[in-house]
């Protein structure tokens, strides 16, 4: 089976969804504050951060600065419970900085390039795992746009991080060659094998950040 090189784990970057933009994970470790900055980029962030906003979910403070060029910054903070990042990012054109993105981000792992994170949830036609279990029955759904497309041939093998009360679960998927509209993508069942049995710990779906329980579909 495909697998994705242990670098990506041993030392890890993150990104909001897009491969251009990573970043590493201490970038949110530290205080925020970046909106304060002095440069040209933290005005413009300051500036966008006093428009009005439908809804208005954009926080006036606790920015970190997470991803710089020379002509582009990346700007995020924790966003309300539905949403629990935002980023806001702009590019310099012609002395100016311009906005290029502002919303939600979908914090995740960045994975080596055509790869993806699918979500995954235990399959309701099984019974819930038991504490002796090693054999997950999950069901597998692709976040990428593959048109539909069943995407079994081109699961890879799941990354598991263990830890003392939680079990967090990575289901790359290798994305659909050539490229497709983003219809409703299927989910399909997929076995996932553990190490070390589920024990007392919770079972969670690391395709975000932070992972979701994946006791039941995404919402």
């Amino acid at each position: 089976m495909l697998t994705v090189p242990p670098v990506v784990f041993q030392d890890p970057a993150l990104s909001c969804g897009d491969e251009t933009a990573t970043f590493a994970p201490a970038t949110l470790s530290g205080a925020p504050g970046a909106e304060s900055g002095p440069d040209a980029a933290a005005a413009a962030l300051r500036a966008f951060l006093q428009l009005p906003h439908e809804p208005d979910e954009f926080p006036d403070t606790g920015w970190w600065r997470v991803h710089e060029t020379p002509d582009t910054v990346l700007f995020m903070a924790a966003g309300p419970a539905h949403m629990p990042w935002l980023q806001v990012g702009f590019g310099e054109r012609g002395g100016r900085w311009e906005l290029d993105v502002a919303g939600q981000c979908q914090l995740q792992l960045a994975l080596p390039e055509d790869v993806v994170a699918g979500n995954w949830w235990l399959d309701p036609k099984f019974p819930f795992p038991t504490p002796e279990d090693k054999l997950i029955h999950a069901l597998v759904q692709e976040r990428a746009c593959a048109g539909g497309q069943d995407p079994r041939e081109r699961i890879l093998e799941p990354v598991v991080f263990y830890a003392g009360l939680e079990i967090t679960i990575i289901v790359p998927i290798r994305e659909f060659p050539g490229g497709a509209d983003c219809t409703g993508n299927i989910a399909v069942p997929w076995l996932i094998r553990l190490v070390e049995p589920v024990g007392d710990r919770r079972l969670l779906d690391g395709a975000t950040l932070p992972p979701r329980d994946a006791s039941r579909p995404p919402d």
